[in-house]
Formats: structure tokens, C-alpha cells, sequence
């Protein structure tokens, strides 16, 4: 039994719930990237390290080490530590995306970055260790997480980018409606032969 082109297109697609993932993540990476960056130079700013808040960030599996490291593996270790909890975050955010995020994207992209950012002032930053406030204060955190909420806000065109890429695009109606039957764009044989016609009497007219 020979299979079509499009059955197998169809079974080559990537279901919607991994291009979601894909999208939350990437996203996250992008969030992540840029606050390493912003994580640096606020430590410049404040006369430290600039790879201080990476050492900290370690304390999960350095303990109090972290505070007299120095640059080594203990700052690549704080810093995948950084842009894990990024990631995680853009995957829980493509997770609640289609029953929950869709409908007011804006608001709620809004409202997950602020939930972010209170989770993490509360529970992951401290969690480094008992001095992990001091190198993580909201003037860091605070454009961390609006740099969170900028790179969420492009997640919709990328999802549905990557649908169109990998993915079966047949449900995407939500962003493509069609059009309700009957309608003249239904029918494009039915409009050019009309407009056709309308040509040909306009011309008769015109020789009369």
C-alpha cells in the first residue's frame, strides 16, 4: 500500500505540545542569555566580580565556597544554574499557554512575569544560602524579569512559527479563520467568470 505525501508530512509533524515546549524554552534561553549579561554588569556597578552572582547562584552544590571561588567551574555551575531556572520558567508558561494564556495574552504574560519574580525573591534566590539576598536584590531581579516578560510576549509568534515549520498546521483556524461558506471568497471561479462577464458587457457597450 503505496502512503501520500501529505500522510507522510502528517506523521513527520511534531505534535503541538513539543513545538509549545520548544517555544517556551527557547524563550527561556533568550531570557536567561540576556540576564546573565545584565547579572555581570550590575555586579560591575556595585564594584564586585562581575561572576559573583554566578558563585552564589552555585550554593546549591558549593555551599559556603561559593563566597571565596573565584572565576572556575563554580561559575559555569551557578550560571547553568541561572538559565535552567529560565527555562524551566518558559516551560511551565508554554504548559499553561493554551487552556490559560492564549485568551488576554498580554495581562497574563504580565501576570506570570510578576509571579516569576515573586517566587524567586522569596524562595529561589534565598535557597543559594543565607547571603544570597545580598547579591540578588530587586534592583538585579526586577529587569531580569521584565526582560522575562519581553521574550514571553514574542512566544506566540514563534509557536506558531515553528507549527508552520514541524508541525500540523491544520488547527491553527485561530489564526487563519476561514471564511463562512457561501462566501464570495469560497467561490473564486464564481467571482472571475462575473468579472469576466462585467468586462465583456463593458465593452459591447463601449463599440455600441
Amino acid at each position: 500500500m503505496r502512503t501520500s505525501s501529505s500522510q507522510f508530512e502528517r506523521r513527520q509533524s511534531l505534535p503541538r505540545f513539543v513545538c509549545r515546549l520548544w517555544a517556551g524554552v527557547a524563550c527561556g534561553m533568550l531570557a536567561a542569555a540576556i540576564t546573565l549579561v545584565w547579572f555581570a554588569l550590575h555586579s560591575l556597578m556595585r564594584g564586585e566580580f562581575w561572576w559573583s552572582k554566578f558563585n552564589v547562584a552555585a550554593g546549591w552544590f558549593y555551599a559556603t565556597a561559593v563566597y571565596h571561588a573565584g572565576l572556575s567551574w563554580v561559575t559555569l555551575c551557578g550560571a547553568s544554574v541561572i538559565v535552567l531556572f529560565y527555562c524551566l520558567a518558559g516551560a511551565c508558561y508554554a504548559w499553561g499557554w493554551e487552556p490559560v494564556f492564549r485568551t488576554r495574552a498580554f495581562l497574563t504574560t504580565a501576570f506570570f512575569a510578576v509571579a516569576v519574580h515573586v517566587f524567586a525573591a522569596y524562595f529561589f534566590w534565598p535557597s543559594f544560602g543565607p547571603f544570597a539576598r545580598l547579591w540578588f536584590p530587586w534592583t538585579a531581579t526586577a529587569p531580569a524579569h521584565v526582560v522575562l516578560f519581553a521574550t514571553l510576549a514574542r512566544y506566540p509568534d514563534l509557536y506558531i512559527r515553528l507549527v508552520n515549520d514541524f508541525g500540523d498546521t491544520a488547527w491553527l483556524r485561530w489564526k487563519r479563520p476561514q471564511p463562512p461558506a457561501g462566501s464570495l471568497e469560497t467561490q473564486p471561479s464564481d467571482a472571475s467568470f462575473e468579472a469576466r462577464g462585467e468586462a465583456s458587457s463593458s465593452a459591447d457597450s463601449a463599440e455600441d
